[in-house]
């Protein structure tokens, strides 16, 4: 089961999603499946898969506000257990500790 997962955005804006498993390697035909849901979605949609222990997201809608990701490992048609769920929040022009904003509009991470 994927675990420890962590969030960052990238340079480009695109959400680097990262997570450690228990016999992971691609060298053993594992590979794992990205699931997000978005504001205002019932259910989770694939949105990708991986022989790696990371994923990038690079297409989330603009304007989105929270996006909840989950992984789930695959060795050919067995399927392990899926991750807990992570929460992402995001924000445009969040002020920092001081009330300070950027004022570039970009996409940020909540904390």
């Amino acid at each position: 089961m994927p675990y420890d997962i962590t969030t960052a955005l990238d340079n480009n804006g695109f959400l680097e999603l990262k997570w450690k498993a228990d016999n992971g390697a691609s060298s053993t035909g594992a590979y794992f499946m990205v699931e997000r849901r978005l504001d205002g979605e019932a259910s989770f949609t694939l949105i990708g898969g991986t022989g790696t222990k990371s994923f990038t997201d690079a297409k989330i809608p603009l304007g989105t506000s929270q996006a909840i990701y989950k992984v789930t490992p695959r060795r050919g048609e067995l399927v392990g257990p899926a991750s807990n769920q992570v929460v992402v929040q995001f924000g445009v022009n969040i002020p920092g500790p001081g009330g300070e904003s950027s004022g570039e509009g970009g996409l940020t991470l909540a904390a």
